[in-house]
């Protein structure tokens, strides 16, 4: 690629030239036209005894990528064309391929000035042509499905980043929100927190009962990740969780670990819609649909009354969130907790 004057424009025109040759032992097929498309210019020409061609453009206003076609030249032929008279003429084609049969054209031509009425009709079977065309070339790699199963998914959670969670969601290749195989959920069962952890409060959300994990898990999430300023932290999906489209594969390795050091892990049969919140001052965590729907820990050892007043806080604010999407806390089935052995 070089930018130079183009020599079919004024000199003053700054333009992309683009040279195209042929690499020794590969050439191509004589009498082959070559055509290069940048932007919405296309440029034609024929390769004959030399084996390149120089091809000029309009400069491009960012970089762009040439499209280049190899047509092989079947024949020509011309018509009279009279913007006088409707002429009709059936022409034969002088064919430069020696294997191709002779080919007769009927061509019609005549000035034809359309109303208005039809002019529309024309251009809207122009577009419904182009259309059908477009729709096709969706339908058949199944992009108006993806794309809305992702944005269907993003009003659900409505995260701070839409453009990252479309991204991920069109990039996983793989079922967004998988469907629960079973209504009876087997009771987690929780790692050994009881030096490292205490359960500050417990309790469920009224109107969601085991089998409604996915749709717990989806409100409570985005409640937490959603927390700003000393309440902020991040959302895990256990490990092999398929049900939350932020990490549709679970949590890294590296979580995971990081987790399983802090005593902070739970197991269960199934990984699906629950999850663990850990606040970026890691002395104040979430299990999601461990034993209850919510269940608030804080670490041992760290400052009582600030830990304490931000566990409260966190609990206030999960309780307005989920009461705002219409299941508020059960107050039958919360408790306070001494410890993680009690």
């Amino acid at each position: 690629l070089a930018q130079v004057p183009c020599p079919e424009c004024p000199l003053w025109v700054l333009s992309m030239e683009l040279q195209v040759e042929a690499l020794p032992g590969w050439e191509v097929p004589k009498g082959c036209v070559i055509g290069v498309r940048l932007g919405e210019s296309l440029k034609q020409r024929k390769f004959g005894e030399s084996s390149s061609a120089n091809y000029y453009f309009p400069m491009p206003d960012e970089k762009k990528k040439a499209k280049i076609d190899i047509y092989q030249h079947v024949g020509t032929c011309s018509v009279p064309v009279d913007p006088d008279f409707r002429t009709t003429d059936e022409v034969t084609v002088a064919c430069a391929d020696p294997e191709a049969k002779g080919i007769k054209l009927r061509v019609t031509s005549q000035a034809k000035q359309l109303s208005e009425v039809e002019e529309s009709e024309r251009r809207d079977a122009l577009e419904k042509q182009t259309k059908d065309s477009a729709v096709g070339y969706l339908a058949s790699h199944g992009i108006e499905q993806k794309l809305s199963e992702s944005i269907r998914l993003l009003l659900k959670m409505q995260p701070s980043d839409p453009i990252e969670f479309i991204c991920t969601q069109l990039k996983s290749g793989k079922p967004l929100v998988p469907q629960p195989t079973e209504r009876h959920v087997p009771p987690p069962v929780s790692s050994d927190t009881s030096r490292m952890w205490s359960f500050a409060v417990a309790f469920d959300l009224q109107g969601l009962g085991p089998p409604d994990l996915f749709e717990a898990e989806r409100v409570l999430s985005k409640a937490l990740i959603d927390l700003k300023g000393d309440l902020a932290g991040r959302y895990m999906p256990l490990r092999t969780s398929r049900s939350w489209p932020m990490q549709p594969e679970g949590m890294t390795s590296e979580q995971h670990a990081e987790l399983s050091a802090d005593g902070l892990l739970f197991t269960s049969a199934d990984a699906n819609g629950r999850g663990v919140f850990l606040m970026n001052a890691k002395d104040v965590a979430v299990w999601v649909n461990a034993d209850k729907h919510v269940q608030i820990l804080t670490k041992n050892g760290a400052f009582g009354e600030e830990v304490a007043g931000r566990a409260e806080r966190l609990r206030q604010m999960i309780g307005a969130k989920a009461t705002a999407c219409g299941y508020a806390p059960n107050p039958d089935s919360q408790k306070l907790v001494a410890d993680a052995s009690g």
